[in-house]
């Protein structure tokens, strides 16, 4: 602007004479030339940066959004903390002071955690990373070298501009003003030309700026989705390959295992078969102990039965069976182990796509996420608009307001010199009075008199009414006069103006076209001196420079006609402004003479009240009507300030009402909102306990079918063990015997597999942790309860206030029917009163009737958006009704499914108490058989040796068949 002002004055002051101007062109053309190139090299620059730091500011916005709808969330969670400590202190709750010590604990705990969560959360380091980089980003921008370089070109145009100027106006101040038009629309119509390129090529540059960001930006889309797809296909095989790794491991491990079990299994047999028993000496051979009851010391004689050992086929054929057995197994196992890797490798494949979707899933929550902050951003946009709305609105209710008052003030005159004119008129009866009883002989002639006042008095009111015609008909003559002036004088104003803005322009385009003048003067000047220094050597370079000077000699000429034709426009211009100015003084000249005939009509005007007031003496008997008019005005006046103050009141309290409901309802929204958030993390802890109540009953089925499959075996085991028994006692029964001292008893190896107390803890662990969630559930209920019964309660409250102002409306209309009824009853009475009464009482009263009415329906339409502003909070009130009983409706829901969950467990911790006891007993069966089949071996085996060795085979097969039995139970079990 600087810039341009003293180009301005360059212009004014130079270009007044030929010569001068001829000095002034060269240097005006390289002035433009060098602005020109600052101005585009600043704008480009500008541009970006603004772009930038639009970006940046959007971004800095955007995250401080977060931070503060956090940190909201936290105050929240503090407001309900410190409220509930209050109530606790002021003894409201009904829980006992454990309990809500308890609640205020958690809750104090849980805001401390969320608030770590806010500090230590990777978005918000992240954030702080991103505003610390972006300030930084913003301090590069500003300190590069480009900014600086047009910041000190710009200092120094300016300082060159100011040393022209000050040089212009000290060489040319007695200059004529003439030659300035014709330099500057020469300079005006190069410039013009000059700036039109340049914007075509600017919008060009421009358009192709932004598709080749377009472009960019379409590519750089494309590129971020297949990163984003390569990098969950990498994902997906990074977990695959560990999951494959992990299995390899698991079943390398398990092969060793296996293999060394086998390997102890076999070592176990052959170790079985090949050991021999001890004996002692009965009579003349070895029999093996028998039973405890061998103390008599009595040697009985026989055979060495223990001494003979099997044959060599029997013991092959043993050793080739167990090895059969053995190797089945294995092959039973293997293809286990390979179905149960299958089916792993398929769920793990299963649970990588799974969370490949919940990677995906995440990201589209992050967008909805920033969708809704760009949503809220716009919503509390709205919210600002609207409050502007209702500022505007209170402004112009307190104009109005202002008006009312003005309106009180010139009632309040009016009352004073309705008051003066009492005092006249109690005066004037007292004269009266004094000279009715002085003169009561006169009474006839004075009646005489009165009828003739009479008719001249309504030949005066005919008078008058022709005079206030033939003044209204000169009022609106003179008001449309003034209109019309006004319309005139608004035009030639606008017609200046738009002049006034063409000579700005055009001064500006000589200022430009003065400035690139300069600068060809200075190219000039330049060439000039160079042509003089090569003189001697270049005789082609002086051909080129005349060439040069030729066109811009040429160029010189068709400025100075663009220059003769703006000062042609000028002239013009200046004329229509005389033409204008001589409108305006007519106008004026007019609006004098309609001001004088207007003193005139005024001067009447008073003529005819001073008769009036003359004439006005003799109705007197109008002054008693006056009074009671008056009177009952001031009665009426009285109510309606009442009135006034009354709706005054109203209103302040509606609008306390206004902002306390909508606290409330803020408060209730965030309220609903952690209702919601709670209800559905119940819903989710519901869901997943489910789960867990579905998989620990489909454990309980498996257990079931195991528990009955050992029943079963059981049954069969307690069969067989009655069929050894009667057959020791029918051995007991064929024959008694004696066996003397033992030299070693033999003992039976345990290889049942021991207890069941890794399963067992592994219930009661899950048991504890889901009664400790279900703990949990119950707390986090009970805190819903309480949230519940507060908003119950805040409802209630809510529908009494409502109730009470729904009274007090009824209360204010009853008033109003009243104050109506009143003033009916006023018109009434006036219209009985007064049948005889003048025309400027009518007006009176038809003036306080406009008014009262006016004001009764202003009463009016204030009630009515009350009524709606409480009509509307009603229904909303009614949909946080609805809202809550629906929350009530799924809180009860939750309460029963987890009542019905407790119960399960509970069938659970006894079907799992039964299964103990089932297997102890087992465990006690079994103990005995093994004591049963040892004392039976020892019974039978002394008979004959063909039978023993025929009961030793059928005893080691029912060994091996029970072993395996037991073995499969028990991985059934485990697994």
């Amino acid at each position: 602007m600087f810039c341009i002002k003293g180009s301005t004055w360059l212009l004014c002051v130079c270009g007044r004479s030929k010569t001068r101007r001829r000095r002034w062109r060269g240097f005006n053309l390289l002035w433009e030339a060098v602005g020109l190139r600052v101005l585009t090299a600043s704008f480009t620059v500008d541009q970006i940066l603004l772009k930038k730091v639009a970006q940046l500011e959007e971004a800095w916005t955007q995250k401080d959004k977060f931070i503060h709808s956090s940190r909201m969330i936290i105050r929240f969670r503090e407001d309900h903390i410190s409220r509930l400590e209050k109530k606790l202190k002021a003894g409201e709750s009904s829980t006992t002071d454990a309990e809500s010590q308890a609640l205020i604990d958690q809750l104090k705990k849980e805001i401390k955690i969320l608030g770590d969560q806010v500090d230590h959360h990777p978005k918000m380091t992240r954030y702080a990373a991103e505003n610390y980089s972006l300030r930084e980003e913003n301090r590069l921008l500003r300190s590069l070298e480009s900014v600086i370089k047009c910041e000190e070109v710009s200092t120094q145009v300016a300082a060159e501009l100011e040393e022209a100027f000050r040089k212009a106006l000290e060489s040319e101040k007695l200059t004529p003003a003439s030659t300035a038009a014709s330099t500057s629309s020469a300079t005006d119509s190069a410039s013009a030309a000059t700036i039109e390129k340049l914007n075509a090529k600017l919008l060009q540059k421009q358009s192709d700026l932004t598709a080749v960001l377009q472009a960019f930006e379409e590519y750089k889309d494309v590129t971020k989705k297949q990163l984003s797809q390569l990098q969950s296909d990498k994902r997906y095989l990074e977990k695959s390959n560990r999951h494959l790794e992990n299995i390899l491991e698991a079943s390398h491990a398990c092969k060793k295992h296996e293999v060394s079990e086998l390997n102890r299994i076999h070592v176990e047999t052959i170790k079985i078969l090949t050991t021999p028993t001890k004996a002692y000496n009965l009579r003349s051979r070895l029999i093996p102990l028998s039973s405890p009851e061998h103390l008599n010391g009595i040697e009985n004689d026989g055979e060495d039965i223990w001494s003979e050992q099997p044959p060599s086929d029997m013991t092959e054929m043993a050793l080739t069976e167990e090895l059969r057995h053995v190797q089945d197994q294995v092959s039973r196992v293997q293809t286990q182990l390979n179905e149960e890797e299958m089916n792993n490798s398929k769920l793990l494949q299963q649970i990588a796509k799974l969370e490949e979707q919940i990677a995906v899933i995440s990201q589209e929550s992050d967008q909805k996420e920033e969708q809704l902050h760009a949503e809220r951003a716009n919503r509390s946009k709205d919210q600002l608009s609207f409050q502007e709305t209702v500022n505007g609105l209170q402004q112009s209710l307190q104009s109005e307001q202002q008006a009312a008052e003005v309106l009180r003030s010139e009632i309040r005159d009016l009352r004073l010199v309705l008051q003066s004119s009492d005092k006249e008129l109690t005066s004037v009866k007292s004269g009266l009075r004094e000279t009715q009883r002085e003169h009561q002989e006169e009474m006839s002639r004075l009646s005489s008199n009165l009828i003739g006042t009479q008719l001249q008095l309504d030949k005066v009111q005919l008078e008058w009414e022709q005079l206030l015609e033939q003044h209204r008909t000169l009022q609106d003559s003179f008001d449309q006069l003034q209109a019309e002036a006004k319309f005139d004088a608004d035009q030639a104003r606008q017609e200046l103006c738009d002049r006034q803005k063409e000579v700005d322009q055009l001064k500006a385009e000589v200022l430009d076209l003065n400035n690139s003048l300069k600068a060809e003067r200075e190219c000039t000047s330049s060439l000039m001196s160079q042509l003089k220094e090569n003189k001697e050597n270049t005789s082609k370079e002086l051909v080129e420079t005349m060439a040069q000077n030729t066109q811009l000699r040429k160029q010189d000429s068709d400025l100075m006609l663009q220059n003769l034709n703006l000062s042609s426009k000028l002239a013009d211009l200046e004329q229509n402004l005389t033409s204008a100015n001589g409108k305006i003084s007519s106008l004026e000249q007019e609006i004098k003479h309609d001001k004088d005939v207007l003193l005139d009509l005024m001067n009447q005007t008073r003529d005819l009240r001073a008769e009036l007031s003359h004439k006005e003496e003799n109705i007197v008997h109008l002054s008693g009507d006056i009074k009671d008019l008056t009177a009952k005005y001031n009665y009426a006046c009285c109510e309606r300030d009442s009135m006034r103050e009354q709706n005054q009141k109203m209103q302040v309290e509606i609008g306390e009402l206004k902002e306390t409901m909508e606290r409330k309802m803020a408060s209730n929204k965030i309220e609903v909102e952690v209702l919601q958030e709670e209800i559905t993390y119940a819903t989710e802890e519901v869901e997943r306990l489910t789960k867990v109540c579905d998989e620990q009953q489909s454990l309980l089925n498996a257990t079931q079918e195991q528990a009955a499959q050992k029943e079963l075996i059981i049954k069969s085991l307690e069969q067989k063990v009655q069929q050894q028994q009667e057959a020791v006692e029918k051995t007991v029964r064929n024959g008694g015997f004696k066996p003397t001292e033992p030299t070693v008893t033999p003992k039976s190896v345990n290889r049942t597999p021991c207890g069941f107390g890794s399963f067992n803890r592994d219930l009661t662990e899950v048991l504890e942790s889901q009664e400790r969630e279900l703990e949990n559930r119950r707390s986090s209920m009970m805190t819903m309860e309480l949230l519940l019964a507060e908003l119950n309660s805040e409802r209630s409250a809510k529908n009494e206030e409502i109730q009470r102002l729904k009274e007090e409306l009824r209360e204010k209309e009853i008033v109003r029917m009243e104050i109506q009824g009143l003033l009916e009853k006023f018109y009434t009475k006036e219209g009985q009163l007064t049948p005889t009464g003048n025309n400027n009482s009518e007006d009176l009263g038809k003036d306080l009737r406009q008014a009262v009415l006016k004001q009764l329906e202003e009463e009016r339409a204030e009630k009515n958006q009350i009524l709606q502003r409480l009509s509307a909070a009603q229904r909303k009130l009614q949909e946080q009704e609805s809202s809550f009983a629906q929350s009530q409706t799924c809180i009860q829901e939750l309460t029963t499914e987890l009542r019905n969950r407790c119960l399960e467990l509970r069938e659970l911790n006894l079907r799992v108490h039964d299964e103990e006891k089932l297997l102890q007993e087992n465990e006690v069966l079994r103990r005995q058989n093994e004591k049963l089949s040892e004392e039976n071996g020892k019974l039978v085996g002394h008979k004959n040796h063909k039978q023993r060795i025929e009961y030793l085979v059928k005893l080691k097969k029912d060994n091996t068949r029970l072993q395996e039995v037991n073995f499969v139970l028990m991985k059934v079990l485990v697994g």
